[in-house]
């Protein structure tokens, strides 16, 4: 999936100190699959904004794997369009690894792996970024939630 991100603003060698001009939002950044994305991206000389929605701890560790200001947490509430429409407003490269595979008090999974999915590419189709989405892992279809 990388290979084919390519920018025309890119500056420097390749590799982490570089400029890629790749701007990537990655939505689930914090969960197993993001963490290892967010690296790649970092070396890849990408700049790479983590939306979070739970306390500001959360997207911490990322920010270690890329220089000075290159990986930017920004807290965003999934429920309010123009939270959405903010963090993605200066991505070209929209990537969506969202999921849960248990409910919280706040999401459940129709919110978390359904509706979150859907309201990112209809926003996002607006803008016109190239998006990218995976689904939760271990997720069965037609699988009805237990929290109502």
């Amino acid at each position: 999936m990388l290979g084919c991100l390519h920018a025309s603003n890119a500056r420097g060698t390749g590799g982490q100190s570089s400029v890629s001009g790749i701007i990537a939002t990655v939505f689930g950044a914090t969960g197993f699959l993001g963490r290892y994305l967010v690296q790649q991206l970092a070396k890849m000389g990408s700049q790479v904004l983590v939306p979070f929605r739970g306390s500001e701890d959360n997207p911490r560790h990322l920010k270690l794997m890329g220089d000075l200001g290159q990986i930017v947490p920004m807290k965003y509430d999934p429920r309010d369009e123009n939270s959405i429409k903010a963090v993605i407003a200066k991505a070209n490269v929209v990537i969506n690894l969202i999921g849960r595979e248990y409910e919280t008090r706040n999401f459940n999974f129709e919110e978390v792996n359904h509706f979150m999915a859907d309201q990112l590419a209809v926003i996002n189709s607006s803008i016109w970024a190239k998006c990218y989405s995976s689904p939760c892992f271990g997720q069965r279809c037609g699988v009805r939630s237990r929290r109502k």
